[in-house]
Order: C-alpha cells, then structure tokens, then sequence
C-alpha cells in the first residue's frame, strides 16, 4: 500500500528500526542523526554527573529529594532512549550538529501523545470534524509520537494515513507504540508543582493496532512521494518549525497534494522568525492560504498547550485552525529557490561575530564553578579591564551564560 504513493526510485529502500528511512539522502542523513544523538547521550552523562555532586553537596533534605527523583529520572531515560536508538549508541563523535531540531527535541510528545494530553488532541481533532475521510489518501507532515495521527486513523478507518516524522527518536516511539509494543519512560519535571511530581514513571502504550496507517522516516519539502497524490494534507505544529520561510513551506506541501484536495493546518497563530521579513501574524498566515487556495475557513482557540500534570508551569497557546481546498495554480510571486544565499552578512551578524569572538575566549579561562570577584580578577588579569569596569561585566557575562543554557 505504501508503494502506490511513493516515486519508483524511492521503492527499494533501507529500514532504521523497521521504519522506512524515505530521507532523499538516507546515509547522510542518518550520519547527521547519529551525531545529535551522540552528543545528547554526552550532555545527559555530563548533567547526571553534575547532578550527583549537587546531591552530595545538599544539605537540604526535600531539595536532595528532589534532585534525586530528577536524577534516577533522567538516568532511567537516558538508558532507555540509547536501546530505542541502539544503531546510533556506537557513534563515539560527540560534536552535534547546529540545528533546532536535536535528537530529544519535542521529546515531551511522548507523555503528551499517549499519557496525558487526550484534551489538547480533541481540540485538534475538531478541524477534521466535516472533512470526508471516507476511502481518502491522507499525508501528515510532522507526526511526531503519533497520539493525533493514530485517533485520526481510528475514527476513519476506510481512510489511509501515512505519517512522516524528520525525527527516528520520534518515529521510533510511534512505530513500537502503535505495533503493540509497551514503552517505559520517566516523565521528568524541572519544574514540578509538588515534590512528588518531580518524576512519574510513565508506559506508553496503544489500546490497539491499526492497519491503515504508515509511519516513515523524512525529511520535508524532500519527500519521496508522487505529485497530486494525496486527497487529504494535515500539518500539525509544523509548518512555523521549518528552516524554511513559511510561504515556501505551504506552497512545497502542495505538490503531493490533489487539485480538489483539502490541506489542514493548525499551529501558532504567529510565525516566530529570526528574519524580521519571514515573521508573521494570523492575518499575514491566512493571506497565504487564501493566495493558494480557493476555498479557506479559519478560526483561532486558546489552547493548553503540553500541559502536563507535574509542571507548575503550563502554557496557553492562541493556535490557528484553517482548512484550504482546491489548490491554484503555482504563482512565481514567491521565490522558492534560497539556495543562492545560505547565510546573510548583515550588520547583526557581524556584532554576533565580534560578540561570540570575545565570549569564547574569556569562557576559555573557566574551567570550574566561578564567583563574579573570580571572573573579575581574571577580567583584570588576561583582559585589562579596570577593577570599577570588571565586576560589572563578570556580572552581566555571567548572568547572560546561565540565561543562555
């Protein structure tokens, strides 16, 4: 069945973890994966064993409590998550990759898809409500863990769902869950609203298995499929996280799409980009839909968003729902070539040059826990700042590093 909406060149293909990998170039690709995972098993090994000298340092019996439910938590996770990816675990480059999507981004999907979040996903299942699934092709861009996508393919089971994920951590969890594996995690609060809820042994699991619905590895606009073959698009949370300009996102998803086909979208109701000309309110988001399609309805719903039962600090989210059917032609209005540019010399990235230059080089001088007198001295020392200049600058220097990680 997977064959039938995939190009001919992409029909043989390898698996990770019995997941087709669809990546256009799965070697490098999984190369890169490896490399964020590496380095994310380093970073956890590192914080446990901060961690462990902070809880022989404490004094404090409910704050060494704590820190050790959060220590036994992440400990527990981090064995856990090196079995799910066990082809990355012999990866011994720990320099990860510069990229908003690292290996444990959106890892909280995992509780959020399967354990707690059935009202968030209800309010997103509200935009399906009215579109005819029946005997449908339907594309979602983005599945993440799976929770959305799964209750979608189970309310409509004449219809079928392929779901692609860019993340095999992800991918991984909604293959094993949705296969009738069990999943053991532990949900870790830093956060918690009570001691207690510092962690919470969590198993993930699917009440059933369903036969219409794929999952495969990929990466977008990139995707392995034939053009116009999908009745149904849905991208959740999506579009907004792309390197890519939002516009060239939406006018890239129609290419899989049909002519009458229908496109669902929901996510922020603005685009929050670092270039000032990519960013976007809900008005600007819906214009490009209108710009692409002929027929486009669209509402906004305050939504807890992640809002997990051990967190005192949950979230709202103002999301936007639109549905867009009967795609226009392609107008060469927006340029969707950015390859000619991959990186913009602008004034701001020239103070960022000189910024980062002089932060590696005092950070090269702290090798272990450091007061503000210690930065100080070392100001004064290697950098020649005066003893009134030295304790100012250690201060916001350091207050801008702790605020950094």
């Amino acid at each position: 069945m997977l064959s039938n909406f995939l190009q001919e060149e992409f029909k043989e293909h390898k698996n990770f973890n019995s997941i087709p990998c669809l990546y256009e170039n799965p070697e490098e690709t999984l190369a890169q994966w490896k490399l964020k995972a590496a380095a994310y098993f380093k970073e956890e090994e590192i914080f446990i064993k901060h961690l462990q000298g902070r809880i022989n340092n404490q004094k404090n019996e409910l704050t060494k409590k704590r820190l050790n439910d959060l220590l036994q938590g992440r400990s527990y996770n981090l064995k856990q998550i090196k079995k799910l990816l066990s082809e990355f675990t012999n990866e011994s480059n720990t320099q990860t990759i510069f990229s908003s999507q690292q290996i444990h981004s959106y890892f909280d999907l995992a509780f959020r898809d399967w354990v707690w979040g059935e009202d968030e996903i209800d309010t997103y299942l509200d935009i399906a409500k009215g579109v005819d699934f029946e005997n449908k092709s339907v594309l979602i861009l983005g599945s993440g863990a799976g929770g959305f996508s799964h209750r979608l393919a189970k309310a409509n089971p004449c219809a079928t769902f392929i779901n692609v994920e860019h993340n095999p951590l992800l991918a991984t969890i909604h293959y094993l869950v949705t296969n009738g594996k069990e999943i053991k995690l532990h949900e870790v609060c830093e956060y918690p609203k009570e001691l207690d809820l510092t962690c919470a042994k969590r198993s993930i699991k699917a009440s059933e298995k369903l036969d219409n619905q794929f999952i495969i590895l990929g990466s977008f606009p990139d995707l392995p499929f034939k053009d116009n073959v999908f009745d149904i698009i849905i991208a959740p949370w999506f579009f907004d996280i792309l390197e890519i300009p939002f516009v060239n996102a939406v006018v890239g998803s129609k290419d899989f799409l049909k002519t009458d086909g229908n496109l669902l979208f929901f996510g922020p109701s603005n685009v929050h980009k670092k270039e000032l000309n990519e960013r976007m309110c809900s008005d600007e988001i819906v214009k490009v839909f209108q710009d692409n399609f002929e027929d486009i309805t669209s509402f906004r719903n305050r939504v807890s968003y992640l809002e997990s039962p051990l967190s005192s600090q949950n979230r709202q989210e103002e999301v936007l729902f639109i549905q867009a059917s009967r795609c226009k032609e392609y107008t060469e209005d927006y340029n969707l070539d950015f390859s000619e540019v991959d990186l913009k010399f602008t004034p701001e990235f020239e103070q960022y040059k000189l910024v980062t230059d002089i932060k590696a080089k005092i950070l090269g001088h702290i090798n272990g826990d450091i007061s503000v007198d210690g930065l100080a001295k070392i100001l004064e020392g290697k950098f020649g700042l005066t003893n009134n200049e030295s304790k100012p600058y250690a201060k916001k220097f350091l207050d801008k590093i702790k605020f950094e990680f």
